[in-house]
C-alpha cells in the first residue's frame, strides 16, 4: 500500500483503521553526552568531543480509531499493538526514503464519546529509538576508475559509508578534497596486488558543525590473507565541513562506494 502518513515496517497506520493525531518528539534532536578531560594545572574537568555519545530518542505517536463500534475499534487497537512488537522501522510521508528504527515500550488507550453508542478510542505510545537518527532506507552507490573525483554523500547526522579499493593497484592513495578541489587529507596504502581489495568502513559524525570520522577500519582481503587494522580517529582523515561538498578519489585501481546518509530530523 502507498505510504499515507506514517508506516511501520512498511504498513501504513491507516491500514489498521487508525488516524494519526500527534507526532511528539519527531523533530527533536537527540541529547548529546560529551566526554570530559582534566586539563593540566586546573581543577575539575572540561567537555571534549572525544567519547561523544547520543541518548536514545523517545518517539511519541498518537492515533484515533474510526468510531465504528466498540468491538471494531477494540480490534483496531489490538491489531495496532500487535504490529508494534519487535524491531520497528518507521517512515514518514514528509521524509520518504528515510527511516528510523526502534522498539515500542509503552502505550495508553483512552475512550471518549458515548461508550456504548458511538465510542472512539485514542491510543498514545512511545517508541524508543536507540539509534536516534533517520537514515536512508536504500544506500547510494558511487565510484569508478582512478583519476576521477566522486561526491561523498553525507547528511546531517552519523552517515555510514563503505569504500572498496579494487585491484589491480599499486600503492594506492585515497584523497579527500573540498568543493574547490583543495586536498583535505590523503591516505596511502603500501600494497601492490592484482586482485586484493582494500576495505574502508567509515562513519561520518557531525560534531560542532563539522563532519569527522567516528569509526575507521581498513583491511586487505585476499584468498591467502585477511588482515584488518584500526586507525586512530584523531588522525583527522575525513575531517570535513558539511558545506565543503567533499569528493573522494584514488590514483590507482578503482573505487567502489556505498553509503547510508544519516539525518537529525
Amino acid at each position: 500500500m502507498t505510504l499515507q502518513t506514517i508506516a511501520v515496517n512498511g504498513v501504513p497506520i491507516e491500514s489498521y483503521g487508525l488516524t494519526p493525531l500527534n507526532y511528539e518528539e519527531w523533530l527533536s534532536a537527540p541529547s548529546v553526552k560529551y566526554g570530559t578531560i582534566a586539563p593540566i594545572g586546573r581543577m575539575g574537568v572540561t567537555p571534549t568531543i572525544a567519547g561523544i555519545s547520543y541518548t536514545p530518542k523517545p518517539l511519541v505517536l498518537g492515533a484515533m480509531t474510526a468510531g465504528v463500534d466498540l468491538p471494531t475499534d477494540r480490534a483496531s487497537v489490538g491489531n495496532w499493538l500487535l504490529a508494534l512488537q519487535g524491531r520497528l522501522e518507521i517512515e514518514s510521508v514528509d521524509m520518504p526514503g528515510r527511516v528510523i528504527t526502534g522498539q515500542f515500550e509503552q502505550g495508553q488507550t483512552v475512550p471518549f464519546g458515548i461508550t456504548l453508542l458511538s465510542p472512539q478510542l485514542q491510543i498514545k505510545g512511545t517508541i524508543t529509538c536507540h539509534d536516534p537518527f533517520w537514515v536512508d532506507r536504500s544506500p547510494g552507490t558511487f565510484g569508478g576508475p582512478s583519476g576521477s573525483r566522486y561526491v561523498v554523500p553525507v547528511g546531517t547526522a552519523p552517515s555510514i559509508l563503505r569504500y572498496w579499493l579494487c585491484g589491480p593497484y599499486t600503492t594506492p592513495t585515497v584523497t579527500l578534497r573540498d568543493r574547490t578541489g583543495v586536498a583535505i587529507a590523503t591516505m596511502r596504502f603500501s600494497d601492490t596486488a592484482a586482485d586484493n581489495t582494500i576495505v574502508l568502513d567509515v562513519v561520518f559524525k557531525r560534531l560542532d558543525n563539522a563532519q569527522r570520522i567516528d569509526r575507521y577500519v581498513s583491511g586487505v582481503r585476499s584468498a591467502v590473507n585477511n588482515g584488518y587494522g584500526y586507525l586512530n580517529p584523531a588522525d583527522g582523515f575525513f575531517t570535513i565541513d558539511p558545506l565543503d561538498a567533499p569528493t573522494i578519489e584514488v590514483d590507482s585501481g578503482s573505487l567502489a562506494c556505498i553509503g547510508w546518509r544519516g539525518w537529525q530530523v
